[in-house]
Formats: C-alpha cells, structure tokens, sequence
C-alpha cells in the first residue's frame, strides 16, 4: 500500500491490512531516522483493513516542514515503512 496523496499538503493516509490480530503502532520519521510524529500505539487491533492518518504536524503539534518524511507502521515483527513527500 502507498501513503496517499503524494505529495501531501494539508495531511495524508496510510492504508494496511492485518491478516491476524497484533499489537500496532504507527510513527513518522524525519530523513535522519528521528521519529517527529507518533501516530498510534493500539495494544490490540483486529484482523483487517485499517488506516492510519497523519495531520503533517510533530508531536508538538506544530506544521513539519516541506521534505521527505517516512511513515512507518509496524505490528507484531512486521512493518511496513512508505516515503511520502510534503509541500507547503
């Protein structure tokens, strides 16, 4: 799955599916590696399709920069990491 839109403006979406029931968490990460939003931490989600959504804001909750960004979700020993890109 892709992180959509891409290129982002105001905010994007990243879509996944479980094919069992895990533990989740979901972050965005700078080009450096240096996590700047946590999204989720679910200690247990159902099997299925799920999205997670990103505001384009820090945990601060102040606007990220235009740039690179990485959203990772992870659950259980699998993630899945999409690149997306963000213009103001």
């Amino acid at each position: 799955r892709h992180a959509r839109p891409n290129p982002a403006i105001a905010s994007a979406s990243l879509a996944y599916t479980l094919g069992a029931p895990a533990s989740v968490s979901a972050a965005v990460f700078d080009v450096s590696g240096r996590r700047i939003a946590s999204l989720a931490s679910c200690a247990r989600m159902q099997a299925g399709d799920h999205e997670v959504r990103w505001g384009l804001r820090d945990d601060r909750g102040a606007p990220v920069a235009s740039g690179v960004y990485f959203l990772r979700v992870s659950a259980g020993l699998e993630s899945l990491t999409q690149k997306l890109v963000v213009v103001r």
